[in-house]
């Protein structure tokens, strides 16, 4: 399970790093500008069915986090870990739900992407991912 939960960790420094090196430097609007922009432009180009590629990439994602936290739970028998862990659980949890309430609405056209998208709630939980892998991948050099 040790093994399982440093690639994923070091899978998710890595696909977080340039987001992560923008929140850093204090320079995110530009960033997440475009974000929101490809994002808007995806929804555009994926008109006729956005399920299709939406499904999948959801699923995905929820199996990737799911695994991610389930291997740094069984990794890591600390309590103070433990808890952080349930903590940041209990943050994505809400994060995820919230974003599945507005998806279907922002496929209609119903929601704006600034309703689906909170930029601050993303960096926050771009951030706690970095440090709670950061923090599990010590964990594993110094037990």
């Amino acid at each position: 399970m040790q093994i399982l939960f440093v690639v994923l960790a070091i899978l998710l420094l890595i696909l977080y790093s340039p987001y992560l090196l923008n929140i850093l430097r204090g320079k995110t609007g530009e960033f997440e500008n475009r974000m929101q922009y490809e994002v808007t432009a995806s929804f555009d180009y994926l008109r006729d069915n956005p399920w299709r590629v939406l499904i999948p990439v959801v699923v995905i994602a929820i199996l990737l986090e799911a695994a991610y936290f389930i291997s740094a739970w069984l990794t890591f028998k600390m309590v103070v870990y433990r808890g952080i862990t349930l903590g940041f659980l209990g943050f994505e949890v809400f994060h995820l739900v919230r974003t599945l309430w507005y998806l279907p609405g922002f496929v209609s056209g119903r929601v704006k992407v600034d309703t689906l998208i909170i930029w601050p709630l993303e960096r926050t939980s771009a951030l706690a991912f970095s440090i709670h892998a950061v923090l599990g991948l010590i964990l594993t050099i110094w037990p």
